[in-house]
């Protein structure tokens, strides 16, 4: 997956937020690999608005330190991404589940858009607990690993807002072990045997859990 992360022609000049979230919903989806475009301030003169890493890298004669606005942001996106990604390159992709649509009402995920309380095997509640009065936005990509361990279920629960920090409150369809990956440890931690999880994520981030009966 190539995210957009530089404005140029008449594509938009994305936030970190907004370069966080094509990431991460990416990685919802099954994508197993994360490139950046475009790179370079150097393509200024073709047009481009912004860059995210070094002014001229293109350029073997120019120092390779100056740094361009997000850059250090991205670059601590990129090791959580890739901390989370030694778990999700042994899983499979087995079901996306959106909270709510898209501005332009995606009609290919219609079938996807949750519906409280209906059965699709594991998530049975999703439940905003930071602002009542606002949609809910978010995505969850629901993996499966059948090669070493059938019976556990990896969750990615991602914030669609990319302006707001969401609070939810995630009900399961039974009791679980419930484990959070700690992108910065590179490890899951446990959280509790329960049948409900409580989640902060940032706008436009995710958080991956792992769930064992």
């Amino acid at each position: 997956m190539i995210v957009l992360s530089s404005g140029h022609l008449n594509y938009r000049d994305p936030t970190f937020e907004e370069i966080s979230f094509q990431v991460y919903s990416a990685l919802a989806y099954g994508a197993k690999s994360i490139g950046y475009y475009l790179y370079s301030k150097s393509g200024k003169h073709a047009g481009y608005t912004s860059w995210i890493l070094e002014d001229y890298v293109d350029n073997s004669n120019v120092v390779d330190s100056l740094h361009g606005p997000l850059y250090s942001k991205v670059k601590m996106l990129n090791a959580d991404i890739q901390s989370m990604g030694m778990i999700l390159l042994n899983l499979k992709s087995i079901e996306v589940i959106h909270s709510s649509d898209y501005p332009n009402n995606q009609k290919n995920i219609a079938e996807t858009i949750f519906k409280p309380n209906v059965s699709n095997g594991i998530v049975k509640n999703i439940i905003n607990k930071y602002n009542n009065n606002k949609p809910l936005e978010i995505l969850i990509g629901i993996y499966t690993d059948n090669k070493i361990n059938p019976g556990i279920k990896y969750l990615l629960i991602v914030n669609k807002d990319v302006l707001y920090s969401s609070e939810i409150e995630l009900v399961f369809n039974k009791t679980y072990n419930i484990y959070l990956f700690n992108k910065k440890e590179s490890k899951f931690t446990k959280l509790s045997m329960d049948q409900n999880v409580k989640l902060g994520i940032n706008a436009g981030s995710g958080e991956l859990l792992r769930l064992k009966e």
